[in-house]
């Protein structure tokens, strides 16, 4: 049972990613089909999962491609990842 006044935590993040590209249409999101917040890792960590896998290689992407501009004098107000928050199991 949800407490009261409070949607479902998945439906709310939803929501929040939604009102976040509303406020802020300058900045680029990026998503993680199906991940969830942990990127389906564990505590205690046990390695790297798909999914945390994949939202490394986004953020590497990411750092890579402002770095390499920002070499080059190009202004990076505006860019921000954002990986989105969907459940998955295996």
């Amino acid at each position: 049972m949800e407490p009261r006044g409070l949607p479902a935590l998945p439906v709310y993040l939803l929501e929040q990613n939604a009102r976040f590209r509303e406020q802020a249409p300058q900045h680029r999101y990026t998503g993680v089909s199906g991940a969830d917040h942990t990127f389906d890792t564990a505590d205690p960590y046990k390695g790297p999962t798909r999914d945390l896998n994949e939202a490394l290689a986004l953020t590497l992407e990411f750092l890579h491609e402002k770095l390499v501009r920002r070499r080059a004098g190009v202004n990076l107000v505006g860019f921000s990842p954002l990986i989105s928050l969907n459940s998955r199991k295996y």
